[in-house]
């Protein structure tokens, strides 16, 4: 844990147009069945079902990853890859 490092949303750190395409705000719904994994790779038991509706949040510049709301409420980060995301979801 020596590593980790803290990336506070502050109004110079925040932004809200990803490169993916997507901007916060946006709504996305997932295409296929998303199995969540753990920080080491071992699925973790939760699935968040195909048809799930996502909220897209801002994003911290010193940590450029996306940010996502899911329906439960719960935030969550994934790559900022348009590849992926079009796999994955689409808009809303």
């Amino acid at each position: 844990m020596a590593n980790w490092k803290l990336h506070l949303p502050t109004e110079d750190n925040l932004f809200y147009q990803y490169n993916c395409g997507l901007t916060a705000g946006d709504r996305v719904r997932l295409k296929k069945d998303l199995v969540i994994s753990g920080s080491d790779g071992a699925p973790t038991g939760e699935v968040h079902p195909a048809g799930e509706e996502w909220v897209v949040l801002s994003g911290v510049k010193s940590d450029p990853v996306l940010w996502l709301r899911r329906p439960d409420g719960e935030r969550c980060t994934c790559d900022d890859d348009a590849k992926w995301i079009d796999e994955w979801f689409e808009r809303v």
